[in-house]
């Protein structure tokens, strides 16, 4: 279906956000700089499943939920997977400026609340009202980002963790933060995610390592969370080509023994046998490294079909001699030409989107973005109480 595209739009939000529509594209702008374009299709969640949503707190855990209901961008029900009817899916351009309008009114009514939007579009949008000067923003930033860390939802996490939100905190700070939520029960259910945790706070708050490690053996099955985790992890499709990390685990097994030396008898013997899994894993990946390992044209090759790109098979051929693993693939991913959320180009020296603020390595998030939209585009109260979810396809 198409549409007559009337002349451009344009809403002020307050004196920093404002929204406009031109040539048919709806556009979110910061101090009159361009930020972000809203390419995305609003639909409505029928509320006959209203109730389906009576324990969510964001719009994060709406989509989590949602995805699982969503077929062909159809909401679904029963096993046959059959189209809910009377569903619209064609919105003028119009409509959805107006749409993203009352949705960016509803989010900065409630002073910020990154709840109310998807955390892939508030946190980059916050950042930047920090970045050119609004008073409220730099006040609610940092409590935002501890709030959302607190809640432990994992793909929320994982976004803050990769797009780097966790480090504006100090290690005091985030040692609070840690102490006072469920980070590591949250993520516990997904290994990979806890992972990429543990990474990011050993290179950014090492000492808090033992703290971190406690937390997750002392959670029921914490053995098995510990193994899935770090000694037996699903492997990525570059993984045997591209090695493992060679601090990770060594750093693991010494805070496991100095923590050994404060732990009970039961939490000791969880202990051990976690230290046990991981030098049987270090020896182990010892002689994979030096019998087994793919050869460094073979180790190429694969790189290079695996990205499927000219930019970075012609990049890749300047380091031929680059043995190191780790350095080859930090080569091909500075090669990648197109963001992966936006798909805007970027150049090749540079690791995030100048438009949207992602990384050219964050692959794969948020498939089915949302956004709460409170009855008459504001008010107090729980977010779920009343609120309508409309959901946004990019």
């Amino acid at each position: 279906m198409t549409f007559e595209i009337t002349s451009d739009l344009e809403k002020k939000i307050n004196d920093y956000v404002s929204l406009r529509m031109v040539g048919g594209r709806t556009f979110i702008y910061v101090k009159g700089k361009r930020f972000l374009q809203c390419i995305r299709l609003i639909l409505s969640i029928p509320r006959s499943d209203a109730h389906l949503y009576d324990e969510v707190d964001s719009i994060d855990e709406a989509a989590k939920l949602y995805s699982n209901h969503v077929f062909q961008n159809r909401i679904v029900r029963g096993p046959m997977a059959a189209p809910v009817p009377n569903q619209i899916h064609e919105i003028t351009p119009e409509q959805e400026f107006w749409g993203h309008c009352s949705n960016i009114q509803a989010w900065v009514e409630h002073d910020y609340d990154t709840r109310i939007l998807m955390s892939n579009i508030s946190f980059p949008l916050l950042r930047q009202l920090t970045m050119v000067g609004d008073p409220l923003a730099k006040k609610v930033f940092k409590e935002e980002v501890a709030l959302r860390l607190e809640s432990g939802h994992p793909t929320v996490v994982q976004y803050l963790l990769t797009q780097g939100y966790t480090q504006v905190f100090t290690p005091d700070e985030f040692k609070t933060i840690i102490e006072s939520s469920d980070i590591t029960k949250g993520l516990s259910s997904e290994p990979r995610m806890l992972s990429r945790f543990i990474n990011t706070c050993i290179q950014r708050y090492p000492n808090l390592l033992g703290i971190i490690l406690l937390q997750i053996l002392k959670l029921p099955h914490g053995r098995e969370i510990f193994n899935s985790s770090f000694i037996d992890p699903k492997r990525d499709p570059l993984r045997p080509y591209l090695g493992f990390n060679p601090q990770l685990l060594p750093i693991l097994k010494k805070t496991l023994n100095e923590l050994s030396d404060q732990a009970d008898d039961k939490l000791d013997k969880i202990i051990r046998d976690c230290s046990n899994l991981l030098e049987n894993k270090l020896k182990s990946n010892e002689r994979e490294l030096y019998t087994s390992y793919p050869a460094y044209n073979r180790r190429m090759e694969v790189i290079k079909k695996f990205y499927q790109d000219q930019n970075v098979v012609e990049e890749l051929e300047k380091f031929k001699n680059l043995m190191n693993p780790e350095q080859l693939m930090m080569e091909a991913i500075k090669a990648k030409k197109k963001c992966s959320y936006c798909g805007k180009e970027i150049p090749k020296e540079k690791l995030t989107c100048d438009w949207c603020g992602h990384r050219k390595d964050d692959e794969g998030f948020f498939p089915y973005p949302f956004i709460f939209k409170p009855p008459g585009g504001g008010g107090g109260g729980r977010l779920k109480e009343g609120a309508l979810m409309i959901s946004v396809k990019v």
